[in-house]
């Protein structure tokens, strides 16, 4: 292959000591800080997030006990997305996985697994949408009742309602 060729390469060259910057999955700018996200994108998350850390949104689960009976919504599309969608199942009420895309980079079988669920009524699956915003019912104001989402190709929104919230995003594993 020729040097101009190899310059010529639509993939973004690695840097030395550097890792490959990936594309936001909000914006689509080819800069990623953290669990997806470019710079701007990560911060416009975290302020709308944080205030529901700990109190609806969860990005860890330690104990799956504690989401029995609860209406919970996991946004991503890869591996831990789709496992925990797929271990929540019979524990949850209702188990909603929200992807930006519909391509999914979780295993074959355990996206097929939670299919299944879905074909039957047991779970939801929507995608081509984003988390908009949080939204709380004005009887308790310190508890979310429901999130809206925003259709990427429609450019709508929908509101959907929520217990728990698990933003299960960026975790690229490098096995």
């Amino acid at each position: 292959m020729s040097m101009q060729a190899l310059l010529a390469s639509p993939f973004p060259r690695r840097e030395r000591g550097r890792r490959p910057r990936a594309i936001c999955m909000r914006c689509g700018k080819r800069e990623q800080a953290a669990k997806g996200y470019c710079h701007g994108c990560y911060i416009w998350w975290r302020r709308r997030t944080e205030p529901w850390y700990g109190r609806g949104i969860y990005d860890v689960v330690t104990d799956p006990e504690a989401f029995r009976g609860q209406q919970v919504v996991i946004i991503g599309g890869g591996d831990t997305a789709f496992d925990w969608g797929t271990q929540l199942l019979d524990r949850a009420a209702r188990v909603t996985i929200v992807h930006r895309s519909d391509r999914f980079r979780a295993h074959a079988a355990t996206v097929a697994q939670y299919q299944a669920a879905v074909d039957s009524g047991r779970a939801g699956l929507l995608t081509f949408h984003e988390l908009n915003d949080i939204r709380c019912a004005a009887t308790s104001p310190d508890k979310f009742s429901h999130i809206v989402l925003r259709d990427i190709k429609a450019k709508t929104t929908r509101d959907l309602d929520a217990d728990i919230v698990l933003p299960m995003l960026g975790f690229v594993s490098d096995i």
